[in-house]
């Protein structure tokens, strides 16, 4: 069995984490991860508008969210379908 936070929290700081390593590196190199950027900032409204270390935290932060919830669902419907 999975344990339900510790998945989700997993989830939430390896997606957010991740996402906002990309956009630290563009930061220093302008043109890597662009159109991955672009497509976030589709799904994650108000990141385009930001730039800069506060882009960073917000992606960061929606990252976070976003993992976490998709975590939890996801080892919460391991452990049923699996008992």
């Amino acid at each position: 069995m999975l344990s339900v936070k510790n998945f989700a929290l997993t989830c939430g700081f390896m997606w957010g984490g991740g996402l906002c390593v990309i956009s630290l590196i563009q930061l220093i190199s302008p043109t890597y991860g662009v159109g991955f950027l672009n497509v976030m900032g589709s799904v994650y409204p108000g990141y385009q508008e930001m730039e800069g270390l506060i882009g960073a935290v917000v992606i960061l932060l929606y990252g976070l969210l976003d993992g976490v919830v998709a975590g939890g669902v996801f080892a919460w419907l391991y452990n049923k379908l699996n008992s």
